[in-house]
């Protein structure tokens, strides 16, 4: 069976997708191809699996008329010819979208040459992008059941958002060695996704010393590439020391980008996180509890919804952006700290809206999708 998997930009379009493409790689003969953004981290994430990938010049459209959207628009339009000359040549059974700019032109033109596609819708209120395909696509398969109103019903299954096998199998014990943590410390890990947060980076910086202070918390801090230069300038300047990929400071370490986060989320007993589908995916496998500060950048404000549907449902607590401040994380991670039965009751809260089947969920429906094609 040949998949053709498009989607990219952030690590929340991607994960998922590598994760439906490792159970597909389970369940018998299939041929791999990724379709993806030129400058999305697919260029590095995707060939690491063995999955060839083929990349296009497309961004995201900017949501006002400008001399770039008209840019971008002709980007799209070049996008939908290569679409129809990569969907040619590589002839696949079905099209998994996973989401991201990279995935609209391929998925619409693999509508139009009448190929079975499916796609995956990661957040509580979905992409307009999605909106729009999810008319004319064979399947749509969600995260949260809180957008099964923006598709048509009978198009619907509601799987959860793939997790990457090695989020599931992950050891506490090995997280701990990973990071040589001390296994009697509450640790704590930070991070902001694939491209970091500047707020939160502000707020774990402002906050630092308070942090430093409490008698038994360790931090795993997750900066992002493009923050940690700054990061590393003032964690050296308080007498930080360097260290295998990272920087140490007391019972911190900073990194620009984990690719062992799995290993760091095992070993952690609390996250301050972004609230993306992926991350909140790969937080409830874990049974991880969270303080939630939602992108308010995010389409249609979509974090905040994610965010809202887990502190409703006890797993989170939502610190919007403009809140945010040193002082306020650190006192909320200490409250939290302080009371390890509502901790508890947080992560058992989260572990419930877990889905560790859901890579499976999902490749079951790309299977059954290929099967019924002519070529499958």
């Amino acid at each position: 069976m040949r998949v053709l998997i498009a989607g990219g930009g952030t690590g929340g379009h991607i994960y998922p997708g590598l994760a439906v493409a490792a159970e597909l790689r389970r369940r018998g003969p299939v041929e791999l191809l990724w379709v993806g953004a030129n400058r999305g981290l697919e260029k590095d994430l995707v060939p690491r699996e063995n999955i060839p990938l083929v990349t296009f010049p497309v961004q995201a459209f900017q949501r006002r008329l400008s001399l770039d959207t008209l840019r971008t628009a002709w980007r799209a339009a070049g996008s939908l010819a290569a679409s129809r000359t990569t969907l040619r040549r590589f002839r696949p059974d079905v099209v998994l979208g996973t989401g991201g700019y990279a995935c609209g032109p391929v998925v619409l033109m693999a509508i139009l040459l009448r190929i079975p596609t499916i796609i995956q819708e990661q957040n509580a209120l979905p992409g307009w992008t999605n909106r729009l395909l999810g008319r004319w696509v064979k399947v749509v398969a969600l995260g949260f059941p809180e957008a099964k109103p923006y598709f048509p019903p009978g198009k619907v299954v509601i799987t959860g958002n793939p997790v990457r096998p090695e989020v599931v199998c992950a050891r506490r014990s090995e997280g701990q060695a990973r990071f040589n943590l001390d296994p009697s410390c509450r640790t704590l890990v930070v991070f902001g996704g694939s491209q970091g947060a500047r707020a939160i980076n502000a707020a774990v910086r402002e906050g630092l010393p308070r942090l430093l202070a409490h008698p038994a918390l360790q931090v795993l801090w997750v900066t992002g590439t493009r923050s940690f230069s700054e990061v590393e300038a003032f964690l050296m300047k308080e007498g930080g020391v360097a260290g295998e990929g990272c920087i140490r400071l007391g019972r911190v370490q900073a990194f620009p980008y984990l690719h062992d986060l799995p290993l760091a989320m095992a070993a952690a007993d609390l996250a301050v996180s972004r609230a993306s589908a992926m991350a909140l995916s790969e937080m409830a496998v874990r049974g991880l509890p969270a303080i939630l500060v939602p992108l308010p950048t995010a389409a249609e404000n979509h974090q905040e919804r994610n965010a809202r549907a887990w502190e409703e449902a006890g797993a989170a607590v939502m610190l919007r952006e403009a809140e945010l401040s040193g002082e306020r994380l650190a006192r909320t991670v200490e409250h939290l700290l302080a009371d390890p039965r509502k901790l508890w009751r947080m992560s058992e809260a989260s572990r419930a809206l877990g889905r560790p089947e859901a890579a499976g969920a999902v490749a079951g429906l790309v299977w059954q999708l290929g099967q019924s094609h002519p070529g499958g």
